[in-house]
């Protein structure tokens, strides 16, 4: 039983940060309350691209352009990363 409610508080942990917390916009003419949008930074098809062609850029691109970032719905305002 003590496994099962480890993998249980584990399961909670994952959850708890995949998950997008809801932002306040600080644009004071938008003020909007809910959810981000969220994008890439990088591009899957150059991505793809280098790596057919470079291996080794390729790779660098995917290392330095993994992340998303978080911008609101409304305005379009950047409101946060995830590198």
């Amino acid at each position: 039983m003590q496994v099962r409610a480890e993998c249980g508080r584990l399961w909670a942990f994952v959850e708890g940060v995949t998950r997008m917390r809801p932002i306040i916009c600080p644009n004071p003419n938008c003020g909007y309350r809910g959810k981000p949008r969220r994008k890439a930074r990088g591009s899957a098809i150059v991505a793809i691209v280098l790596l057919c062609i470079f291996v080794l850029p390729g790779l660098l691109y995917m290392i330095f352009m993994s992340g998303y970032r978080y911008y609101c719905p409304n305005c379009g305002l950047q409101v946060g990363n995830d590198n």
